[in-house]
């Protein structure tokens, strides 16, 4: 577990590091579907490539010239996602990288790739027994698993028309959980909606 801590660690410092000149944004989603969590993070671009034309249309018998711009964007992220479940609460540390395209009226669509921590802290008490028979309590008893994750993601970006410097978007999600209990892992899926401030 501590060398998948220093993997976590490892990749979050080279995201920061290449990103530190340029303004990040912040986000705060729903994070569902059931049992509803909330999901807070951030967003480096690492790089970024605007490619503008100018293209002239008829319309009515008079010619108009606009101005055709695409975006791409390679980011890195790290967010934090919590769930209330009814016996544990759940924790999800994710570093993420990701490609971003987005299109001239500020619709856009993303690929993420994760490589996340999730922890189970269970509520209430919970009992181990030793070889003797013996019945102690465990305090604050959790599980840390490995979570790779890969998201398709969604949105609309206000500042690409420099409306506001807002961004709303969907991401869905498929998030694997290794070694758990019996199984060599388990594979979840989440939905993440919510908004992005960009500073």
């Amino acid at each position: 577990m501590n060398k998948l801590f220093l993997l976590i660690f490892l990749i979050w410092s080279s995201i920061a590091l290449n990103a530190q000149k340029k303004a990040p944004s912040l986000y705060l989603g729903y994070w569902g579907p059931i049992p509803v969590g909330a999901k807070i993070g951030v967003d480096y671009p690492i790089l970024q490539k605007l490619a503008e034309k100018q293209i002239e249309r008829k319309r009515g018998g008079k010619v108009l010239s606009l101005k055709k711009r695409r975006k791409h964007e390679l980011l890195g992220s790290f967010s934090i996602a919590y769930t209330p479940y009814t016996h544990a609460h759940n924790f999800l540390l994710n570093p993420e990288i990701a490609y971003r395209r987005t299109i001239n009226n500020g619709y856009f669509i993303d690929l993420w790739l994760g490589f996340g921590y999730e922890n189970i802290l269970n509520k209430g008490k919970t009992f181990t027994v030793d070889n003797n028979g013996n019945v102690s309590t465990v305090p604050a008893a959790s599980r840390g698993y490995f979570a790779p994750s890969f998201s398709l993601g969604m949105g609309y970006d206000l500042s690409m028309e420099e409306i506001f410097p807002l961004a709303i978007y969907l991401k869905l999600m498929l998030i694997g959980r290794t070694s758990y209990n019996n199984l060599n892992g388990i594979i979840n899926g989440r939905i993440d909606l919510g908004v992005m401030y960009k500073f």
